[in-house]
């Protein structure tokens, strides 16, 4: 099987791709493209809005958003703030 070069994981065949290969059908790329223009859309009005709402990312756990916040000694969030993301995957 030979990799490709611009995607390493992406693994081809002679046919094509590999039917390993996680590929995105066109109804979720077009979906993906879409949630992906709104949000910018939404950034770019809450800049224009001046809204910066404090809104600190906890990852598995980790807050890491406030460790290289440079207002992190005077900020005022509270818990209510938060946002919790868990990636880990179910088993792990």
């Amino acid at each position: 099987k030979r990799t490709g070069k611009m995607i390493k994981s992406m693994k081809t065949t002679n046919t094509g791709f590999s039917r390993f290969a996680k590929l995105l059908s066109e109804e979720e790329f077009n979906q993906l493209e879409k949630l992906v223009e709104d949000k910018i859309k939404e950034c770019i009005n809450n800049i224009k809005s001046a809204s910066f709402d404090i809104k600190p990312i906890i990852i598995n756990g980790k807050n890491k958003s406030c460790t290289y916040c440079n207002y992190a000694s005077v900020c005022h969030h509270t818990e209510k703030d938060y946002i919790y993301i868990n990636t880990s995957e179910e088993g792990e």
